[in-house]
């Protein structure tokens, strides 16, 4: 399945909606995609946002992937 056939219209702030659509990619096997959209949506609608939409893909039997603030590797001197 490609991702253009996934039936999906964007509807932000929307919390079921989204979940919807996460849902779907991880059905597809696109894991990588959904935590993209995650991280796009919690930049765009915040944590709250992303409580909803984590308790709408409970009730579907996914989970949120668990958000990790960027950090920075420091090699010495290798």
């Amino acid at each position: 399945m490609t991702l253009a056939s996934l039936p999906w219209v964007q509807e932000s702030g929307h919390p079921a909606a989204d979940a919807a659509f996460l849902a779907a990619l991880a059905r597809s096997g696109w894991r990588e995609m959904k935590a993209r959209e995650e991280l796009r949506l919690r930049g765009l609608h915040g944590d709250e946002h992303m409580k909803a939409i984590g308790l709408h893909l409970r009730a579907l039997g996914f989970d949120l992937v668990p958000y990790r603030e960027p950090v920075r590797v420091w090699n010495r001197g290798s």
